[in-house]
């Protein structure tokens, strides 16, 4: 593992394990806390698919670079679709951000908002620097 390695990726392992714990007060404070058991399964699920790929790339595992990498990417287009839904619905980019009055809520997106950049620069991150994060990459030069 490159120097360096572990603490360029630790921001990116801070903000989505947030994310994940902003998730109990949210539902909580929306659902009275009536247990989703789908949405836990979900949340897990994807947790998991985060945690397993994360550990993974950590040790230069190419199933991880690309699990993390597809997280990212699913990740990203989650957030990307809940900002067009808000466009197409006659609201701005972040309407949720400035208009807002309940501080939980406030908190929660964004949070969200944060992962939606986050995982763009991840994505970036992690496509620019394949080569030297997958052990025993074959270089075609």
């Amino acid at each position: 593992m490159q120097k360096g390695t572990y603490k360029s990726f630790s921001l990116l392992f801070i903000i989505v394990i947030l994310n994940y714990m902003a998730q109990i007060p949210y539902d909580i404070h929306l659902y009275a806390g009536r247990f989703n058991p789908i949405g836990a399964v979900m949340l897990v699920g994807t947790l998991l698919w985060f945690l397993i790929g994360f550990n993974l790339v950590l040790k230069q595992s190419r199933m991880g670079y690309w699990l993390l990498f597809s997280f990212l990417v699913v990740q990203f287009l989650f957030y990307f679709h809940g900002q067009i839904i808000l466009m197409l619905w006659g609201y701005g980019l972040f309407y949720h951000l400035l208009r807002f009055n309940d501080m939980i809520l406030w908190w929660v997106f964004f949070i969200g908002d944060v992962n939606f950049f986050t995982a763009a620069f991840y994505i970036y991150y992690l496509w620019k620097k394949r080569k030297s994060l997958i052990k025993n990459h074959i270089n075609k030069s």
